[in-house]
């Protein structure tokens, strides 16, 4: 193979090898993305269900618990 071809291979491999880092990097900061999504979806469900709570107060199941607890 000549000089050139080899080096076009060359080049090609390399290109190659960006691409594949640069969607490993991508791949990475969409799974943060998503992983701080969730986090603040919990916070708000957290906040809901504390809203929910002072809206219909305890379950008949936490009343009776806070009940025995003293």
């Amino acid at each position: 193979m000549s000089d050139t071809g080899q080096a076009a291979k060359d080049r090609q491999i390399e290109v190659q090898a960006e691409l594949i880092k640069a969607l490993w990097a991508d791949r990475a900061q969409t799974a943060r993305t998503i992983a701080g999504m969730n986090a603040r979806l919990d916070g708000m469900q957290k906040r809901l269900d504390g809203m929910d709570k002072k809206i219909n107060g305890p379950t008949p199941r936490e009343a009776a618990e806070a009940v025995f607890k003293g």
